[in-house]
C-alpha cells in the first residue's frame, strides 16, 4: 500500500489544450478544472483545495484577478497557489494580491525542469513540502 497523498487541485483555465497539460501533469490526483471566474469562486468557496493553479486569462469578462482577490478571504487562503498565466502584466496583478504565490508560465510549468522533478518527487510522499519543490525555482 502507498503512502501517496491524493491532492485536491483547482486549476483555473479556459484553454483545452492547458488544461489538458495540466490534467497530465496530476493525473493521480483529485482535481476540478473551472473555466471561468465564477465557477472558480463557486469551487473554492465550497471545497477545500491542496493547490490553486490560477491562470489570468479566462472565459467571460472576468479574470483571474476576481479568483485571487476572493481566495485570500476563502476557506482556501492558506493554500499552494500558482499563477501559472502566460499574461505577466496579469500575473503581476495577481501576485500583488496573494503575495505567497509562486509565478510559473504554464510554458516552463509543463516542460520538464527542476520543479516538475521537484513535484513528482514530492507527489509521492504522503505530506508535499512545497517548500522544497519551489526553493530555487523562481
Amino acid at each position: 500500500m502507498s503512502n501517496k497523498k491524493i491532492l485536491r487541485i483547482l486549476f483555473v483555465e479556459d484553454l483545452l489544450e492547458r488544461q489538458q497539460k495540466l490534467c497530465d501533469m496530476y493525473k493521480d490526483h483529485a482535481w476540478i478544472v473551472a473555466e471561468t471566474a465564477m465557477r472558480a469562486i463557486k469551487l473554492i468557496s465550497v471545497y477545500d483545495f491542496d493547490l490553486i493553479l490560477l491562470d489570468y486569462n479566462l472565459e467571460e469578462e472576468t479574470t483571474g484577478l476576481e479568483v485571487a482577490q476572493f481566495i485570500v478571504k476563502s476557506r482556501n487562503a492558506h493554500t499552494k497557489v500558482v499563477l501559472h498565466s502566460m499574461n505577466p502584466d496579469g500575473a503581476k496583478k495577481m501576485l500583488g494580491v496573494i503575495t505567497s504565490a509562486e509565478v510559473i508560465p504554464i510554458s516552463k510549468l509543463t516542460k520538464k525542469s527542476m520543479y516538475t522533478k521537484r513535484l513528482n518527487e514530492q507527489l509521492n510522499q504522503e505530506q508535499v513540502n512545497w517548500n522544497y519543490v519551489f526553493n530555487g525555482y523562481c
